[in-house]
C-alpha cells in the first residue's frame, strides 16, 4: 500500500523584552555619572514557513518513507542599548554638549565622513540608520543600535526503510534491517547594521550599514541511518542504531558582524530494548547513547572598553557524551497508573580553549590586565546535569458518570534534576544545585475526548531556583533568570 501526506505551516513570532545590563541601583544619567545608562530592548519579528511531503509504502516485508522538506526563516531583530529614559533612569539627548561624528565606513549615499550633526541628527541615524526629514516623531537614542535581518533557507531530500530480513533468510525471521538517509541543503545570510556611540557617552559614533554586513553561506551534508531490530521475544525488542546529524552555521547577532559560523556534525551510538510485561499492563524501556559532536555554536560577553560590552560567538572544538535512560510506566489498577523516569548523563568537552569573561584578568577596565585563556577539556557542557528524572500517579475518578460520559483524574507529579552548570567554565556561582519540584491537577475530559478541564499546581512547595545565569560585563556583576514561582491556572480545551 502506499500513501501520500503533505504538511504545510505557517508561524509568525513577535516579541520584546527589555533588562538592565548593570544590575544596579545607581541611576546613570550622562549629565550627572557621566555613563548613559544600559537598558538593553530586543525585538524580534520572524516568519517561518514549512512544508513535507512524504510518500510512505508498506507491505508484508518493507515499510518505508521518502520526502522532500523546505524550511525558510526571516529573522528581524533590533537591539538597542540606550540613553533614553526606563526605569527612573532619565533621558541624555540633552548631555550630547559636543557633536557628534561619524568615523569609519561612511553611510550611503554619500561619501566621506559626516561631522557636526546635531543631537537630533544624530537621534536619527541611530534608530534608523539614515538620515530622515521628520525629527519629532523618532524615538530617543541609543548609544547601541543594532538593526539586523538573519535569514534562513533550507531544503532537503530523506528516506527511511525497514526490511524484515526473513523475507530473504529463514534464520533472521526476527531481525529487521533500517536504513536511511538525509541530504540537506541551507543558504544563511545575515546584515548587522548598527551605530555604536563610542565611549559609552557623547562621543563619536562607529555606522555599520546594511551592505557592508552582509555574508551569505551554502551548507551541504548527507547524513546517514542504519540500524537492526532484534525481536528476542514476543514481549522485547532490542536495537541498535548508528546515526548522523547536522546543523548550518548559524549568524553572529553583534554589531557589524560578518560571522557565520562552522556547522555542527554529531556522531551517534544508540542502543536499548523495548518490552511489555502483564498483557502490556507493565511497559519498561532502556536506551544507552555515546556521541560526539564537532563545532559545538556557543556565545559569551565580553567587556569593551569602547561600548562597555562584546559578544563572541564562536565553535567550541569538540564534545562528547554517553548517557543510559529508563523509563517504566504501569497499570497498577484499571484507574491507577503510574510513570517514571531516570536520566544518567556525562557530557564533556574534550578540546576546547576558551576565556572567562568574568575572570578579572580579561578585563582591560582593570589595572591587571592580561588575558588568560583555559583548557577546558574534561569540563561538563552547559545544562547537562548528571542524573535527572520523574514520577507522576494517576487515578481516575468517577469513570464515565460525569456530564457527556466524563471521567475525572487527579495527577501528581515529582521531577528532579542534579547539579548544573550554565557555562563551560563549570564556576559554582554559575550553577545551581540539585532540586526537585511537585506539580499537581485535577481533570476533567468527556468520553469521547473532545472536551477536557483542568485546574492545575506548578512547583506547589516554591522552589526558587536558577535556570539560566549570563555575564554582564558592563557592570562585571552576573544576571540570572529563574524558574516559574507555585503558580495555579485553569485550562479548558476542546479536540476538534
Amino acid at each position: 500500500m502506499i500513501s501520500l501526506k503533505s504538511l504545510t505551516s505557517f508561524r509568525n513570532f513577535e516579541g520584546s523584552f527589555t533588562q538592565d545590563l548593570g544590575i544596579s541601583a545607581i541611576v546613570a544619567d550622562l549629565s550627572t555619572t557621566g555613563t548613559g545608562n544600559t537598558f538593553q530592548r530586543r525585538d524580534l519579528s520572524s516568519d517561518q514557513w514549512t512544508t513535507e511531503l512524504q510518500a510512505t509504502v508498506s507491505t508484508s516485508w518493507l515499510d518505508g518513507v521518502v520526502g522532500f522538506f523546505y524550511f525558510n526563516e526571516q529573522q528581524s531583530p533590533t537591539n538597542t542599548v540606550g540613553l533614553e529614559p526606563n526605569f527612573g533612569s532619565p533621558g541624555n539627548l540633552d548631555a550630547f554638549a559636543n557633536r557628534l561624528t561619524f568615523l569609519g565606513p561612511p553611510p550611503p549615499p554619500g561619501g566621506g565622513v559626516l561631522p557636526n550633526l546635531t543631537p537630533l541628527e544624530a537621534h536619527a541615524t541611530c534608530n534608523t540608520l539614515k538620515l530622515v526629514n521628520d525629527l519629532q516623531e523618532i524615538p530617543e537614542p541609543k548609544r547601541v543600535c543594532i538593526d539586523s535581518q538573519l535569514n534562513s533557507d533550507a531544503w532537503a531530500i530523506f528516506g527511511q526503510a525497514t526490511v524484515q530480513l526473513g523475507e530473504f533468510v529463514d534464520a533472521l525471521e526476527t531481525v529487521r534491517l533500517k536504513l536511511g538517509g538525509r541530504y540537506t541543503r541551507e543558504t544563511v545570510d545575515s546584515t548587522n547594521a548598527a551605530n555604536i556611540i563610542l565611549g559609552l557617552g557623547a562621543g563619536p559614533v562607529m555606522r555599520f550599514t546594511a551592505e557592508q554586513t552582509f555574508i551569505k553561506r551554502t551548507f551541504e551534508e548527507f547524513t546517514p541511518e542504519v540500524g537492526l531490530e532484534w525481536q528476542a521475544m514476543p514481549n522485547m525488542m532490542l536495537y541498535y542504531t548508528y546515526s548522523e546529524g547536522f546543523k548550518a552555521g548559524s549568524p553572529e547577532n553583534n554589531a557589524g558582524s560578518r560571522t557565520i559560523l562552522e556547522p555542527e556534525t554529531i556522531k551517534n551510538h544508540e542502543f536499548g530494548l523495548k518490552s511489555s510485561w502483564l498483557d502490556g499492563r507493565i511497559q519498561a524501556n532502556m536506551s544507552g547513547f555515546f556521541y560526539d559532536l564537532t563545532n559545538l555554536q556557543v556565545n559569551r560577553t565580553f567587556p569593551d572598553p569602547s561600548v562597555g560590552f562584546l559578544i563572541v560567538f564562536e565553535n567550541a572544538a569538540e564534545m562528547s557524551a554517553h548517557g543510559v535512560e529508563l523509563d517504566l510506566s504501569a497499570h497498577i489498577t484499571p484507574r491507577f497508573r503510574v510513570n517514571g523516569a531516570v536520566a544518567y548523563l556525562d557530557s564533556t568537552f574534550n578540546d576546547f580553549v576558551s576565556a572567562n569573561p568574568i575572570d578579572p584578568r580579561n578585563n582591560p577596565n582593570y589595572e591587571n590586565f592580561n588575558p588568560t585563556e583555559l583548557d577546558l577539556a574534561g569540563n561538563r557542557t552547559r545544562n547537562s546535569p548528571k542524573w535527572a528524572g520523574n514520577f507522576s500517579a494517576q487515578y481516575d475518578l468517577f469513570v464515565g458518570t460525569l456530564p457527556y460520559d466524563g471521567t475525572m483524574t487527579l495527577v501528581g507529579s515529582v521531577s528532579y534534576r542534579g547539579e548544573t552548570f550554565f557555562t563551560e567554565f563549570n564556576d559554582d556561582i554559575q550553577s545551581e544545585d540539585k532540586f526537585a519540584t511537585l506539580d499537581a491537577s485535577i481533570r476533567y475530559e468527556s468520553g469521547d475526548g473532545k472536551i477536557s478541564a483542568e485546574f492545575w499546581g506548578k512547583n506547589l512547595t516554591d522552589q526558587l531556583r536558577k535556570s539560566a545565569t549570563f555575564d554582564l560585563a558592563t557592570a562585571e556583576v552576573i544576571g540570572a533568570n529563574y524558574h516559574p514561582p507555585r503558580t495555579f491556572g485553569f485550562s479548558i480545551g476542546y479536540h476538534f
